[in-house]
């Protein structure tokens, strides 16, 4: 019996990657596949960690789902929700610690959080990117000329973007509409 923990995480094809380079770690031997009763262990306290997040105990708990939504209490939690480093949104930083710790427990060559559970460099750059993704796809001015035309993949500051393995920054721009390509 294998368990891999959920997907669940704002980047899918790097959750997946590293979720991959475990399992891959797992059948060639280079690490132990933990006993069935380790999993579980190790599932049990994740799921008793996440149960303190609000958005992710909303998931799993319908009772406190309902309460919650009953007295209002989501607005006021969006209201005071900041994802800026060090006051990380609190469903967004369980995901992110969640993925580092596969990440640690696979050897992944992006290691994100360090042997005490914090963030590492490249862990805080990692959420600056999905930060700047985020910005980038979802708090486009309404009024700006360039909404007019532009689309997600659409970019005037790619030189802000940069690779968490190589460092390597992408382009400025496309050097064109992504719908003329």
């Amino acid at each position: 019996m294998m368990i891999l923990s959920n997907f669940g995480y704002e980047n899918p094809l790097l959750s997946i990657d590293i979720h991959a380079h475990l399992l891959a770690q797992y059948l060639n031997g280079m690490i132990k596949v933990p006993s069935r009763e380790e999993m579980e262990d190790e599932v049990e306290r994740q799921f008793l960690h996440e149960m303190q997040y609000i958005h992710r105990r909303n998931y799993y708990d319908k009772n406190y789902a309902k309460a919650v939504d009953a007295l209002g209490l989501w607005d006021a939690f969006y209201e005071g929700e900041n994802t800026a480093l060090g006051e990380l949104g609190e469903d967004y930083e369980v995901l992110q610690l969640s993925v580092g710790k596969i990440a640690k427990e696979g050897n992944y060559p992006l290691q994100i959080i360090n042997d005490k559970g914090e963030f590492t460099e490249k862990g805080e750059n990692l959420i600056l990117l999905d930060d700047l993704c985020d910005e980038h796809r979802t708090n486009m001015d309404p009024e700006n000329e360039e909404k007019k035309w532009m689309t997600y993949r659409d970019y005037t500051n790619g030189d802000q973007f940069q690779s968490l393995y190589t460092g390597t920054k992408a382009q400025k721009t496309l050097g064109g509409k992504w719908l003329e390509f």
